[in-house]
């Protein structure tokens, strides 16, 4: 599969609040975003420049190299953000994710107040 099909799937899940977030990022930028303050949901799309960064990101990672066991946690109250494809699996801090890893922590920290309130997402619109 060419890395410029694979759909992202960044989760945050753990933590001494039990976080349970999920970004789906489309191969065309679209943005779906599921997290327990939006229980309903949004849709956006990676700004230009965020869909440039995480597009070349995503497509200088070895995800095979990565294997597709999901993340476990390291202590009791861990917080995991983790970033899938099809072809693998990786922590944020995984050093195999390269500038991928940073860039899905920016992701999270931006998206979890919703689109709107996003710099790196703004409004659906067709590709």
């Amino acid at each position: 599969m060419d890395a410029d099909q694979l759909t992202l799937t960044i989760t945050r899940t753990g933590g001494i609040v039990g976080f349970d977030d999920r970004i789906t990022i489309e191969p065309d930028g679209r943005v779906e975003l599921t997290t327990r303050g939006l229980p309903d949901g949004e849709s956006g799309r990676l700004l230009d420049d965020w869909y440039e960064r995480v597009s070349t990101a995503r497509d200088a990672v070895d995800w095979t190299a990565l294997g597709d066991d999901t993340p476990t946690t390291r202590h009791p109250d861990d917080m995991i953000v983790a970033v899938r494809t099809v072809a693998g699996v990786g922590r944020s801090d995984d050093e195999r994710l390269g500038d991928l890893g940073p860039l899905a922590q920016d992701l999270v920290n931006d998206l979890m107040g919703g689109i709107e309130a996003s710099s790196s997402c703004g409004p659906d619109r067709p590709a």
